[in-house]
């Protein structure tokens, strides 16, 4: 019977610990210049169609960059704080409704004076994943 308590016990523990939500995923800003290099893509999430995938490939900026990306070369992305290192991803993704093919970035960063501030974590999938973005000052 103690046995069997224990058992139980355990079990319990074990499908709390599966079922339980996951920690949301730290992130961080990531400072993006528009320029004519960059590319967009819009493509189904799943094979449902629930979802869509936003895409943006970007160059690596090889130093730290203000909040305003002043310091960014058209087409770059980098960190507040430091430079994007070689083993990072160069693509940002965004899931968003089924419906959704475009995003208020898409225009902005066609033009090397639009800049977006966008907080991401790395998936270790060979993308960032985007978490919520808003523009910053535009580059004069």
């Amino acid at each position: 019977m103690k046995n069997l308590i224990l058992v139980a016990f355990l079990s319990i523990l074990v499908l709390a610990g599966i079922c339980s939500p996951s920690r949301a995923q730290q992130s961080f800003p990531l400072v993006c210049r528009g320029g004519d290099s960059m590319r967009f893509s819009a493509h189904p999430g799943n094979q449902q169609g629930t979802f869509n995938i936003l895409g943006l490939f970007f160059q690596k900026g090889a130093g730290p960059t203000g909040p305003s990306g002043s310091r960014l070369a058209p087409g770059e992305c980098s960190w507040l704080d430091r430079g994007m290192r070689s083993n990072e991803p160069d693509i940002l993704q965004e899931q968003v409704g089924a419906g959704v093919n475009s995003a208020p970035w898409f225009s902005n960063l066609k033009t090397a004076r639009g800049c977006w501030i966008f907080n991401v974590f790395n998936t270790n999938q060979g993308v960032m994943q985007i978490t919520s973005e808003h523009p910053c000052n535009q580059i004069d």
